[in-house]
């Protein structure tokens, strides 16, 4: 996976479903991996930071991420948030795994309590959410999805829209911010 990432040069990348044994922070292969644990041998969120890619730069020089410009605020099997500050970045990475198959009060709570813990975390504006949201995305709800009828997207950019199904996931629509992938 390092490599795929480090070809595409990807700075960040957010996972769920990572079974790491244990919470930790390594380098594997170009990337500070931050992983929270899995439990019963799943789940696991992770958040892979490239340490060689510059991030920014400071003074001329580039800025790139090590170690000591990471900060674990919140750590459990179905979120992990970390905080990445350095000269010119100040980062919020989440990657959220939603449980699948909740009522809709079990959702409310569950997204209630990310939106707690994301409000305790918050010292900086900018976010990244990588999220497994477990869930259909609406079609046409204005500011948000855009519009999509018969197969045509209408949607302006930083808006959600569908994407495509994964073999086996007919039943649900995956959603994702058109900026962050080469469509």
């Amino acid at each position: 996976l390092a490599e795929a990432l480090g070809t595409r040069r990807c700075h960040i990348a957010g996972l769920q479903e990572g079974r790491s044994r244990k919470a930790g922070v390594w380098r594997d292969d170009g990337y500070l991996r931050v992983a929270a644990p899995s439990a019963g041998g799943n789940y696991g969120c992770q958040i892979w930071i490239s340490v060689s890619l510059p991030f920014a730069r400071h003074h001329g020089r580039p800025v790139r991420i090590g170690r000591d410009n990471i900060t674990v605020e919140h750590c459990e099997p179905r979120r992990l948030v970390v905080v990445v500050q350095a000269p010119g970045v100040h980062i919020m990475c989440l990657s959220l795994h939603a449980p699948h198959g909740m009522e809709a009060n079990e959702a409310k709570l569950w997204w209630s309590e990310t939106s707690d813990i994301v409000t305790r975390c918050a010292r900086v504006a900018d976010k990244l959410v990588f999220v497994d949201a477990n869930a259909a995305v609406p079609l046409g709800v204005e500011g948000v999805t855009g519009g999509q009828q018969q197969g045509l997207a209408a949607h302006a950019p930083g808006q959600l829209r569908p994407g495509h199904h994964r073999a086996g996931e007919r039943d649900r629509t995956d959603a994702h911010v058109e900026e962050d992938l080469d469509v």
